[in-house]
């Protein structure tokens, strides 16, 4: 990531509590934008946001289920107001992860 590209910009991360999201968040805000990370998993935002402190680096967090259209249309009602012309960077890194038993097969 260049970080001219990143300067002046506001990022918003989604699946920010950990892995991928989480090192996006810290290499975003490391290149100079203002970052929202964005989780269903309030534990680990906090991480993020206590990894991002222990780099000097600022990182604001917002609980949201992107699976969840109400919760996506007030995050959106929240933030839009906020960006006073900045350029929007929207990184969607949330996923559904689902587990299931064995699946037995004849041999």
């Amino acid at each position: 990531m260049q970080k001219n590209a990143f300067t002046n910009a506001i990022v918003i991360i989604t699946g920010a509590a950990s892995g991928i999201g989480q090192q996006l968040c810290l290499q975003a805000a490391q290149r100079g934008a203002q970052v929202i990370g964005a989780d269903i998993n309030e534990q680990g935002l906090q991480e993020t946001q206590n990894l991002a402190k222990t780099q000097n680096l600022n990182i604001q967090t917002h609980r949201l289920d992107v699976g969840n259209a109400t919760d996506i249309e007030q995050f959106a009602a929240q933030i839009l107001p906020t960006l006073n012309n900045q350029k929007l960077i929207l990184i969607n890194n949330a996923g559904v992860a689902l587990a299931s038993g064995h699946l037995n097969t004849p041999t």
